[in-house]
């Protein structure tokens, strides 16, 4: 198996968390430098929430193993 860069990593990190945020409140936050945050979209469907966290926590497990990987390396 071939490990990921640290900065996909990151990417992968910041885009799961995301997706978590997006399953527990329905609402799409966006920040940035000096733009502090903003509420982008919002939405009460449950099934857009169920599968964002299924994504996210795919996510999060192939982060946690793809870690693994690289520390036993």
């Amino acid at each position: 198996m071939v490990c990921t860069a640290f900065w996909l990593n990151m990417m992968f990190f910041v885009v799961a968390s995301w997706c978590l945020t997006v399953a527990l409140t329905g609402n799409f936050y966006t920040g940035g430098r000096g733009g502090g945050i903003r509420l982008l979209a919002s939405t009460n469907s449950r099934a857009k929430r169920v599968v964002s966290l299924l994504v996210g926590v795919g996510l999060l497990i192939w982060l946690v193993i793809d870690i693994l990987r690289k520390v036993q390396q």
